[in-house]
């Protein structure tokens, strides 16, 4: 309920309410304003990002009601979640799509593209660090692009919520990448890669055979191995950086990020803060970091070579 002063009637207002992908109707006094998905193909859907909900004041008292449908624990998911004066140049707003919409989708294609490059480099060079990091990229590409709305103008909503979390397997690379600068784990690989995948592959059922109560458990399984990857990953490239191995010191810093941001948002998950989402920043944050640092080695690899070759 949100009562206005005398001053503000006739003025408009703008509802701001983040449920992340999640199917969305708002009324305002028993009065349908906003439905998603509604004309997909010519709306915005504001996949992971506040869904701006535009009304005019007419009455002291307004009574809004939202109705999310969403597998996810919390209808709510982050901030920001707000009513504020209606701006046609609004920056936050802007900022808050941007963030949420157009650059994941942009980062999504900025790394498959590496991903492929490395691929390629692989294929030439039969460098197993490389084929590392271009799976790595390539496997991330879920994560940063199924919740985007070009996608969602296409597929409904829900297999691509569940698709969005097999992204976040590239976590079991990062591990696998972070061992070329310390000390490899072959029999640890196994025991966790194949639980980890076990994860994935079961949220992909979801898609076929949703199951509200089985898919938080599976979520829940799938972000604690993510952050355990994390934990081991961040210690093989701080051990790396204490034996001096170039790029290990990049890797940590890409990692620290991650981890502060998954503990962040494994808590904003299960509904027990009540904050922004950390996520992507974190991801991209690793990512970044180990394409940085593959994309090092090859260009001194290169200029090794050449130097050997004047030789």
């Amino acid at each position: 309920v949100f009562e206005f002063a005398p001053s503000l009637i006739g003025q408009e207002v703008v509802f701001l309410v983040d449920t992340y992908m999640a199917r969305l109707n708002v009324y305002v006094d028993g009065a349908e304003v906003y439905r998603r998905p509604g004309d997909i193909n010519i709306e915005r859907y504001y996949s992971i990002q506040p869904v701006p909900v535009r009304f005019k004041v007419t009455q002291a008292q307004h009574v809004v009601t939202f109705r999310v449908d969403t597998p996810l624990m919390t209808g709510v998911y982050e901030l920001p979640f707000e009513l504020h004066k209606y701006d046609p140049h609004d920056v936050s707003l802007a900022w808050y799509q941007f963030r949420g919409g157009e650059i994941r989708l942009l980062a999504g294609f900025v790394v498959v593209f590496f991903g492929f490059f490395f691929l390629l480099i692989f294929a030439k060079t039969k460098y197993p660090l490389y084929l590392v990091a271009a799976i790595g990229s390539i496997s991330v590409f879920p994560f940063f692009a199924a919740p985007s709305d070009a996608l969602l103008r296409v597929f409904a909503p829900e297999p691509l919520l569940y698709l969005h979390y097999t992204g976040l397997f590239t976590f079991f690379f990062a591990y696998l990448f972070t061992q070329f600068f310390y000390k490899a784990k072959p029999k640890t690989n196994m025991i966790l890669g194949g639980v980890y995948f076990l994860t994935v592959i079961g949220i992909v059922l979801q898609i076929y055979y949703p199951n509200v109560d089985l898919f938080q458990k599976i979520r829940t399984m799938n972000f604690m191995m993510s952050l355990l990857l994390g934990v081991l990953a961040l210690y093989q490239s701080i051990r790396g950086a204490m034996l001096k191995r170039p790029g290990a010191l990049i890797l940590c810093v890409g990692m620290s990020i991650f981890f502060v941001a998954g503990i962040h948002d494994m808590l904003l998950a299960l509904g027990k803060i009540q904050s922004t989402g950390l996520i992507f920043s974190g991801v991209l944050g690793y990512t970044v970091s180990m394409l940085y640092v593959a994309s090092n080695i090859f260009a001194n690899t290169f200029v090794e070579n050449k130097r050997l070759v004047g030789d």
